[in-house]
């Protein structure tokens, strides 16, 4: 159960969430860089207006935890809108500015979708492709995951005295019957062994 009584927060000694410190400390650079300091931020111990704001986001980011069931859900979301901002980054240029999960960055450089230099891979692209979030990174081009070659060695006989040709490989024998003429210009140009291909497995 979340504690909503921010005294109680504070003399439970409970910890601030890590949202609220790096939100109020942003807002805090923010108003002091734009705003001439008109919120005069303070951070620097009990009482002070920046300590009271940061209890009052614990308690909204935890019951966010909650409704988004934390832990992985949270992870998860949150390294998808990395993701979406490292493309932005590397299309465009934009500073990728946004708080996530501790180590989300670092996640997905692990997981092969961006560089460690914050730019996104192929890898990444197609990641945002199938969940809707990118169009397709890859040319369309039909493969054949089912069928194989292998390439082997094939030993070619001449028989004058039967016109006949005899294709040896490690599989199977094939016979074939010419005429004359075209046995004796092939017994000319051939001269085995040579390299055949066959085809395994069946197409999808």
């Amino acid at each position: 159960m979340i504690e909503t009584n921010i005294t109680r927060r504070w003399e439970k000694g409970i910890a601030h969430h890590f949202r609220s410190v790096e939100l109020v400390k942003d807002i805090k650079e923010l108003d002091y860089k734009f705003g001439n300091d008109f919120l005069c931020i303070k951070t620097g111990g009990d009482g002070d207006n920046g300590e009271h704001l940061m209890y009052l986001l614990d308690i909204y980011f935890e019951n966010k935890d909650i409704e988004m069931n934390m832990g992985n859900t949270l992870k998860q979301k949150d390294q998808i809108h990395l993701l979406e901002k490292c493309k932005e980054f590397t299309d465009y240029g934009k500073d990728i500015h946004i708080f996530t999960y501790p180590n989300c960055g670092w996640d997905l450089v692990k997981q092969g979708l961006v560089t460690e230099d914050q730019k996104i891979t192929i890898a990444g692209r197609a990641a945002l492709w199938f969940l809707n979030k990118g169009e397709d990174p890859t040319d369309s081009k039909s493969v054949n995951f089912g069928k194989k070659e292998k390439k082997m060695t094939a030993e070619i006989t001449f028989k004058k005295d039967k016109d006949e040709v005899v294709v040896h490989t490690p599989s199977n024998n094939v016979t074939l019957n010419m005429s004359n003429s075209v046995f004796d210009s092939l017994s000319k140009i051939i001269d085995g062994p040579y390299d055949v291909v066959e085809e395994e497995g069946e197409e999808d």
